[in-house]
């Protein structure tokens, strides 16, 4: 970004949308470099004109888009249309709002049995989980385990107690590939927690896998 613009705004998430039917030629030909490395600083993938594609040509198509930026996230579609809350964050799904929800509504406890809340209507385009603990986090822990999510989640954000600066709140967000970890205000008279929520696919959220993942960050040094 320009300097002066950096000031006003930031780049949380870069999106790159890709004909399904045609982008298999950038395999080849005088701009194959050039599109290639649009595609290669994408955090998400929109893989628009899906309905045209046969399911092995997407395969292929999905295998290569694989090798140019491995864990990927991709996003199939018709006419553009993509569910917006997953790509975005927006809406009732903004991970803040979700994040301010009472615990009981969608979460998973360190060590209770996983689940998974589906939403979108009859389609069921993305599904949220939530992990909450009063036990500290590893840093280095967290670190590996967001940098090693599946490609189907496509964002996460939360407060997580850390060994590193325990006094401190540390802050979680993903979008896409694009993984944060920062430090806010310090938790003061409040008893330091953590709670984090993640968005993603509805086949793509595995309750089970998701509770092991991070299971394994709690413990300090």
């Amino acid at each position: 970004l320009v300097p002066d613009v950096r000031k006003l705004i930031r780049v949380e998430n870069i999106i790159t949308v890709v004909d399904a039917e045609q982008v298999m030629c950038l395999t080849k030909g005088e701009n194959a470099e050039l599109g290639i490395a649009q595609i290669s600083i994408a955090d998400v993938l929109v893989l628009n004109k899906a309905d045209l594609v046969g399911t092995e040509s997407m395969r292929k198509v999905r295998e290569w888009l694989g090798r140019i930026i491995p864990g990927a996230r991709i996003v199939e579609a018709e006419f553009g249309r993509v569910p917006l809350e997953l790509v975005f964050g927006l809406g009732g799904y903004d991970p803040d709002r979700l994040l301010a929800r009472e615990p009981m509504d969608v979460h998973v406890h360190a060590g209770e049995p996983g689940h998974t809340h589906e939403e979108g209507g009859h389609e069921k385009v993305f599904a949220t989980w939530s992990f909450e603990t009063g036990r500290m986090l590893s840093y280095e822990r967290v670190r590996k385990a967001v940098k090693t999510l599946p490609p189907t989640i496509f964002r996460a954000k939360g407060i997580l107690h850390l060994d590193t600066f325990p006094d401190m709140r540390g802050v979680l967000n993903v979008v896409g590939r694009r993984c944060a970890l920062s430090w806010g205000r310090p938790w003061g008279p409040r008893k330091p927690h953590s709670r984090f929520v993640l968005i993603g696919t509805p086949d793509g959220v595995d309750a089970e896998k998701l509770e092991a993942h991070f299971r394994g960050c709690l413990g300090g040094k």
